[in-house]
């Protein structure tokens, strides 16, 4: 409570403080603020604005949904000139003069076909810290740089990403927590991928990515976030686009006019048509994505000059099948079978009135997913059979304004999920509770008591999320404050929450700039059904919180360079609870035996470092390396181990050289230390009984995760030949072939990749 005091006081503090700030202070700086409108009055979005002094840049930033720009720059402000540019328009160039300063500009910016050259601008102190902006033109190139060249989500980088699975991976991680994913604003779960290797979201539509790696402000319910944006312009435009891999095709349309616009996108599978005609005989059980398609449509019409509307719908079907005969330290082999069906239809409305941007969503996913594992031999006691399905329907609705109340940020809103009757039917025996991308298979201590207790499960749970939030943001000289409050009702949990968030930068220099973030988050521990222990989840859910993130981050940049420190701590995780003062009734097993409840959690603590460098030694040389630390663990029971998919060293590299206008090549290296595990025991199924105990639980979860694999080493190797209309990649991905164990486990099953080739050809019609 003293921390929810704290945040509350922080949030009633900010208005009174600068309230006064500008009769207490002499003011040190001015503000260049206004609206960059088309001819007809339209906002136009995402325009860059540079502020400039003899042609050397002083400061920058982008123009928001509203078309609205807010600029701090530092006194005296002297022969300053006013630079805005943006794709479809003229250049558009002014001297600022004294009176225009911490006055409202308005600047009409007239249509041109010219295309106008990217240029790279500074943010504002708050937008750097709590949103990266990812362009298409980088989504795209870093895409085909990848295995899997229509993947948007290898654009996304930071230090503490740690990748579940392969190392081609969408699923990923940041200090424990799953970003969740939006598509323009509407949120699609947290790990909306094929297989956990194909964005559902094809990075042919994506316009640019909106990443927020550790903090967000209160309209976000998570502190990672990231949201795929289409683009949404109503120019004069029309192109076809054909992308051809090894491994999928995709095809991709657009259509705009003046009051409406159409962008479509069709892909499938063709990697298992290669690998029918392919005989590979490796020491790993690679696992690739074998049958797949979806469609993708967005569509947008201009009602009038203060609304828009949009409409986002994708529709996914996918199949998986393998076997783990393929590693000779496999005592058995196991065939599995996934499959998925996904559909997703939004609807978003954008008003502006005046200063104030009006937003409204409506949306509906309908998911369906099936999972299948059994012996490829006869079945035995100690085996593993599972065969579990599950279905839900969410729907989802936000409201929510953005508005200036003088030199105060204002946003408030509510949003509301409901998933009626969320359906899981699971029928198992000695199955481990875990997905088979996670680091161990270790089946859980009491397999016998599991069994009995849930190896033949059906039940249904209405899942219902609401949520109110209000943020507020100032901007004082060279200091930027933003504090929000948040409140969470779990309709389906034992608990609601009410979070605060405070956010402080300070610019330090014309390329310095300082972050603090501290904040509160809450998660609903409900989610994918091959997440663990999802079943004894869904029926304790009543008994379970809503799991709890404490956030505390520092950031400095400096011209290329980011310094960052983190400290997270997570609590109230479900974790298995078993009733050790009466774990048999009679001769039979107490049904209560083993239940879940929020008494788990975690930490972690660390930093990274990162170098961007855009002209490396030579102009046509170009260069990022980062470095991120972590050391994380859990508690269960009092017992603290290593958490599960942390690496506590993470280095990444990546060269890449223009040979000509034509020819680039590159290489991108990824270092880690190995993930930990648990070591192999010995099942005791028959005489489980007699462990019932709580020491001789504590003392196995002593040995939860108590080693470790080796360090873990890839090399990816690519080259792209630009031909004008078409631009032809080509990829080596793990081109070290070194032994992978990025998920291993002890009975010897390892799930990686590699080497593997990808030839990627994209044409433009």
């Amino acid at each position: 409570m003293k921390y929810h005091g704290l945040l509350i006081g922080s949030l009633f503090s900010l208005l009174a403080a600068t309230a006064f700030s500008n009769a207490l202070t002499t003011p040190s700086s001015a503000r260049i603020q206004g609206t960059v409108l088309d001819q007809n009055s339209e906002p136009i979005i995402g325009a860059s604005i540079m502020i400039s002094r003899f042609d050397l840049p002083v400061a920058g930033t982008t123009s928001d949904l509203a078309g609205r720009f807010s600029i701090t720059i530092q006194l005296p402000a002297e022969d300053l000139e006013l630079k805005i540019t943006s794709v479809g328009f003229a250049e558009y160039r002014s001297k600022l003069s004294s009176e225009q300063l911490d006055k409202p500009l308005t600047i009409h910016c007239a249509a041109s076909t010219v295309e106008v050259s990217p240029i790279t601008v500074t943010p504002s102190p708050d937008q750097r810290r709590m949103k990266i902006t990812v362009p298409s033109s980088k989504v795209i190139a870093l895409s085909s740089h990848s295995l899997v060249v229509t993947n948007p989500t290898e654009a996304v980088q930071s230090p503490q990403i740690a990748k579940i699975g392969s190392a081609h991976s969408s699923q990923i991680r940041i200090n424990g927590t799953s970003p969740v994913y939006h598509l323009n604003g509407i949120p699609i779960g947290t790990d909306p991928n094929h297989f956990g290797m194909f964005s559902v979201v094809p990075a042919t539509i994506v316009d640019r990515i909106e990443f927020s790696p550790q903090g967000t402000d209160a309209s976000f319910g998570q502190p990672s976030v990231i949201d795929f944006r289409t683009s949404s312009s109503f120019d004069e435009r029309s192109s076809t686009e054909l992308n051809l891999s090894t491994l999928e095709f995709t095809g991709t349309m657009r259509k705009s006019g003046a009051r409406g616009y159409v962008i479509g996108a069709a892909r499938k599978s063709i990697l298992d048509q290669l690998a029918n005609s392919l005989d590979i005989q490796s020491e790993r059980a690679t696992i690739p994505p074998t049958s797949f398609g979806d469609v993708f449509l967005s569509t947008g019409l201009k009602l009038s000059n203060r609304w828009r509307l949009g409409l986002d719908q994708y529709h996914v079907s996918d199949y998986l099948s393998f076997n783990t005969a393929g590693t000779s330290a496999a005592t058995s082999s196991v065939q599995t079978y996934q499959r998925a069906r996904e559909h997703f239809v939004g609807l978003r409305a954008i008003g502006l009135y005046g200063s104030a941007l009006l937003t409204g969503t409506v949306a509906v996913r309908d998911e369906r997913r099936s999972y299948n594992a059994a012996p490829a031999a006869d079945s035995k006691s100690g085996a593993v059979q599972i065969d579990l399905s599950d279905r839900s329907t969410s729907w989802l609705g936000q409201a929510g304004i953005e508005a200036e109340i003088g030199a105060t940020r204002v946003k408030l809103g509510s949003s509301i999920e409901y998933r009626p009757d969320r359906e899981a039917t699971v029928r198992q025996q000695n199955w481990n509770m875990l997905p088979p991308f996670n680091t161990s298979d270790n089946p859980f201590i009491y397999q016998r008591a599991m069994n009995e207790l849930y190896g033949d499960f059906s039940g249904t749970l209405t899942q219902q999320t609401v949520s109110h939030y209000l943020s507020l943001g100032r901007d004082i000289g060279r200091l930027s404050i933003t504090a929000g409050l948040r409140a969470e009702s779990f309709g389906h949990l034992a608990g609601d929450a009410l979070l605060g968030r405070m956010m402080v930068s300070l610019k330090t220099g014309e390329r310095g700039s300082a972050t603090l973030f501290y904040g509160g988050f809450a998660e609903d521990p409900v989610t994918n059904i091959l997440e663990p222990y999802q079943v004894m989840i869904r029926n304790d859910a009543r008994d379970l919180r809503p799991i709890e993130t404490k956030l505390l981050a520092l950031d400095y940049r400096y011209g290329p360079a980011t310094l960052s420190l983190f400290h997270k701590e997570i609590s109230d995780l479900p974790v298995i609870s078993p009733d050790f003062a009466m774990p048999m009734v009679g001769s039979s097993l107490n049904p209560a035996f083993l239940r879940m409840r929020s008494e788990g959690t975690a930490r972690f603590v660390g930093g990274s470092l990162e170098l961007e460098l855009p002209k490396f030694i030579s102009p046509r040389l170009s260069f990022y390396g980062s470095y991120g630390f972590t050391d994380a663990n859990r508690t269960d029971h009092g017992v603290t181990y290593p958490y599960e998919s942390s690496a506590k060293h993470r280095v990444r590299t990546r060269f890449e050289y223009t040979l000509s206008r034509k020819i680039t090549i590159g290489s991108e290296m990824t270092l880690r230390s190995g993930y930990p595990y648990s070591p192999s025991r010995q099942m005791l199924y028959y005489s489980e009984q007699s462990n019932y105990t709580a020491t001789y639980y504590r003392s196995m979860l002593q040995q939860e995760n108590s080693l470790r694999f080796e360090p873990n080493g890839a090399l990816n190797l690519y080259a792209t030949f630009n031909l004008g209309a078409a631009t032809l990649s080509f990829a080596v991905t793990n081109a070290t072939n070194r032994y992978n164990p990025i998920v291993s486990s002890p009975s010897g099953y390892v799930y990686d990749a590699g080497i593997l080739p990808s030839v990627g050809l994209r044409w433009q019609l």
